[in-house]
Parts: C-alpha cells; structure tokens; sequence
C-alpha cells in the first residue's frame, strides 16, 4: 500500500484527535494505506485502524516517494569454447 508521514490531523484538537495518537496516529507517524472502501484501513507499525471517510479527510499527510528498484548487473557467463 501507499505509505506516508502525517503532519497533523486537522486544524482543532478534538476527542477524536486524542482517541486516535493513543493507536499510534499522529504528527510524525509513519502510515500505510490498506484499502480505501468501505472504509479507509491504515497500518501504524503492528496496528491496523478503520477509520470513516469524514476522519480520513482531515488526516494531512505527506506521501513517501516511491522507491525505485535497485537492480545489480551480473556478469555474463563466459561462453563454452
């Protein structure tokens, strides 16, 4: 899945906002996008939260760029002679 840093979840500090940083969802947490219907599922380390579309809204987050595949070159095998 996508991964990505929050950066905070939204303008206001809420009850919501507090139940969430005690899974782990918070500034600076490193998330994972599971699936997005019918709900929004994201891992945070070993924990996996289902959270409705009006939370997953107010969610900002900074998406991990993607890693490019590092491939190594292999000597060609000499050729019988």
């Amino acid at each position: 899945g996508q991964r990505a840093t929050v950066l905070c979840l939204g303008s206001t500090v809420t009850d919501r906002h507090r139940t969430l940083t005690v899974y782990g969802l918070g500034p600076d947490a490193e998330i994972t996008l599971v699936q997005h219907q019918p709900a929004c599922v994201i891992r945070i380390g070993e924990t996996e939260l289902a959270i409705d579309a009006e939370i997953a809204r107010d969610i900002l987050v900074q998406p991990e760029e993607p890693r490019s595949e590092v491939t190594s070159e292999v000597a060609p095998e000499p050729s019988p002679t």
